[in-house]
């Protein structure tokens, strides 16, 4: 269950939380997990041919719409496909800026996120020390996150949840990822670098998730780290093979085994999944890269799973009017 939202997450600066007080747990969303439904959606639409669509109408400039992948190996370089690519449009808009060392408006908005993700409140007492011990196991995988184990105890459950999507086998690196890698080249060249939403909007998609469900989901999957590694070595695969249209069926795969692993619990969390983390942030997103791709010809680099199912970013293109044509795949590494 946490794969789904590991291709999501982009990789976040590392900074130290503090915290202390304990606080009783709730079960207020228990009659919420019994009675959620399973999503219904429908991956394979469109098929999902290549990561890289043309986005054309009358009396505007074409754009791009690529999807990404926000991990990428240790040490790995931008192709000289996706840097041409890139050289071809006016800007990059990413889903948020990944580089806020250097942007100081960027990184107000980061230290808004990091104060909204504090709690005075001890971490460790609201799940148990079992738990807990698990969740600082995860984060202890790959490097780049280890320094959260110690720092973990100081956040609130919904921040705790999103850093820890954001760990990866230790031969992947965030710094790596598609996103930060165009982000980097463009930065490089001097290209104008947009964004479609801030990191404190980016914590509003998670915190307005009930507490006590986000304790429930932290307690029941913590501790399945070995699923989830093997996970995401597969997905990673597929994108850096060039297999796109394979991310349907082994998307459906991983739904399908989380239903049956958690049946309590994951109706809750893929509803949430496909309803706010994508859909709703696609619908906020569409306005914006309407907007810019009418202003200027932009790369839009998001997440591959933003590209997805009718209700993907896509597909809402082409019904308000737009001509959405799939290009060359390109591998980016």
């Amino acid at each position: 269950m946490r794969l789904f939202l590991s291709l999501l997450a982009a990789g976040f600066t590392l900074l130290t939380l503090t915290a202390c007080q304990p606080e009783a747990e709730h079960t207020a969303s228990d009659e919420k997990i019994k009675t959620a439904s399973a999503p219904s959606v429908d991956w394979s639409v469109p098929q999902l041919s290549s990561n890289v669509w043309k986005i054309s109408k009358a009396g505007q400039p074409d754009s791009y719409l690529a999807g990404t992948i926000h991990i990428g190996k240790k040490g790995a370089v931008l192709s000289k496909e996706a840097e041409n690519l890139l050289t071809t449009v006016e800007q990059l808009t990413t889903e948020t800026d990944v580089l806020p060392e250097e942007n100081p408006e960027t990184q107000q908005q980061y230290q808004q996120f990091f104060n909204q993700a504090t709690d005075t409140k001890s971490l460790k007492a609201k799940l148990g020390d079992k738990v807990f011990q698990s969740l600082q196991e995860a984060f202890r995988i790959n490097p780049e996150t280890a320094p959260l184990a110690e720092a973990v105890d100081g956040m609130k459950p919904w921040a705790a949840f999103l850093f820890a999507q954001s760990v990866y086998p230790a031969g992947y690196s965030s710094t790596t990822g598609v996103d930060m890698l165009l982000s980097k080249a463009a930065q490089k060249t001097g290209k104008p670098r947009r964004f479609l939403e801030t990191m404190p909007e980016l914590a509003e998609s998670f915190s307005a998730f009930p507490e006590e469900s986000i304790i429930r989901i932290l307690k029941t999957t913590t501790d399945d780290n070995e699923d989830f590694l093997e996970q995401t070595h597969e997905m990673y695969g597929l994108y850096e093979s060039g297999n796109f249209d394979g991310f349907a069926d082994t998307h459906k795969k991983y739904e399908q085994q989380s239903l049956k692993k958690y049946p309590e619990i994951a109706p809750l969390m893929l509803n949430w999944f496909q309803n706010d983390l994508l859909v709703g942030r696609n619908l906020k997103w569409l306005p914006e890269i309407k907007a810019q791709s009418a202003e200027k010809s932009t790369l839009f680099a998001v997440g591959i799973m933003h590209l997805m199912s009718e209700q993907g970013l896509i597909e809402l293109l082409r019904k308000d009017g737009y001509e959405v044509t799939p290009m060359p795949k390109i591998l980016m590494w």
